[in-house]
């Protein structure tokens, strides 16, 4: 019995049992398995650092396009009430060409004598018609921009000298821009359509006189002459402009506070009885029987367009083309200084807080925000 147990015993001696190597794969698997779960560790480290970096990145490039922009939608205090992109209404006024028309009165202010620009969009329905008129015609000092006919009459007149000048008229039933200038170092009518100058040119040797009748749109105060159609964005200068400045003044509005400006009337007010004078001058007019029409309405539809902070309260963006699975959004609020930017209120003040998010489906958001003055 001994030999055999010794026998036995080293007759196993040199190799294992079942149960270590069972031990030995078991360790061998661990070790296996923890080698894989830390190659993954790193591979989600590795790949969490880098979404951070397209995260950061996104909220850079948008934070970048905010401020790009300028403070308010109006360059200068009182800021505007409204967060968010701006919709516009241009209006109009319609005349019917029986009794329609408005009245400007005759303030120091309109007296022009030495250099005159007017201008104005006219949509003629048909006929003839004052488009802008103080006087001149029919013996009465002043000045008139008539649509007569199938010309664009222009007419000056003092004490001694009455001059009028014709040009071509557009065709009506659609939009024109309509102007014309005059001054005394040329003493030259000059006739614009759509910002190109007329061929036909006449001499007034100056100055304009004083009228006796009010300034009227859309007719001549003593004689009628009544305009059927719609009028808009009207200016009148005490200066001649040059034809670059009326194609510039076509497309874009003056600011109203501009050197030789002796009214400027938008017509955006779209209802009630009165036109507002947007020049320094307050030259506002009275509606008589004209009636109000909305002749287009736009809005910030696209980032393009947008000129102000604030457009950007409530933008978002869904998924970015190189980055899919990214969003974001932002807000825009007026916050009050006393209180350290912390609070948000309702009415304008000085600074605006932008707050950007960026957001992705597998990491927490990032978040930025902005404290942007008027003077910053």
């Amino acid at each position: 019995m001994e030999y055999k147990l010794t026998h036995i015993i080293k007759s196993r001696s040199p190799g294992m049992s079942l149960i270590e190597v069972l031990i030995v794969v078991v360790l061998l698997s661990l070790s296996f398995t923890f080698f894989l779960k830390g190659l993954d560790t790193a591979r989600i480290v590795r790949t969490t650092s880098e979404l951070r970096t397209i995260q950061a990145t996104i909220l850079n490039s948008i934070q970048q396009e905010i401020r790009a922009r300028r403070f308010d939608e109006n360059t200068s205090s009182p800021w505007s009430t409204f967060l968010g992109k701006d919709t516009y209404t241009d209006a109009c006024l319609s005349f019917d060409g029986n009794n329609d028309y408005v009245n400007l009165g005759s303030a120091n202010s309109l007296s022009i004598s030495d250099g005159i620009t007017v201008t104005a969009w006219v949509y003629n329905n048909g006929g003839s018609g004052h488009l802008v008129n103080q006087g001149g015609g029919w013996d009465d000092p002043g000045y008139s921009m008539f649509w007569y006919g199938n010309n664009i009459r222009i007419e000056l007149q003092n004490s001694s000298q009455k001059t009028i000048s014709d040009n071509s008229a557009p065709s009506t039933g659609s939009w024109n821009h309509i102007a014309f200038t005059w001054e005394t170092n040329s003493n030259i009518i000059k006739t614009y359509i759509n910002g190109n100058q007329r061929p036909s040119t006449k001499t007034f040797n100056g100055p304009i006189g004083q009228p006796s009748e009010n300034l009227n749109i859309a007719r001549k105060e003593q004689n009628g002459y009544y305009f059927n159609g719609r009028i808009d964005d009207i200016t009148i200068w005490n200066i001649a402009k040059t034809q670059a400045e009326i194609q510039s003044y076509m497309n874009s509005n003056p600011n109203g506070s501009e050197s030789g400006l002796v009214g400027f009337w938008d017509l955006d007010e779209n209802s009630g009885s009165s036109i507002i004078d947007n020049s320094n001058n307050t030259n506002n007019g009275t509606i008589i029987g004209a009636t109000w029409l909305v002749s287009n309405q736009s809005s910030e539809s696209s980032i393009g367009l947008w000129d102000d902070i604030d457009d950007f309260d409530g933008y978002t963006i869904l998924s970015f083309p190189k980055h899919q699975a990214f969003s974001c959004s932002v807000a825009v609020k007026y916050v009050d200084p006393s209180s350290g930017f912390h609070t948000s209120i309702s009415s304008p003040t000085n600074y605006k807080s932008v707050i950007v998010k960026v957001f992705h489906p597998t990491i927490s958001t990032m978040i930025d925000s902005m404290i942007i003055g008027q003077g910053l």
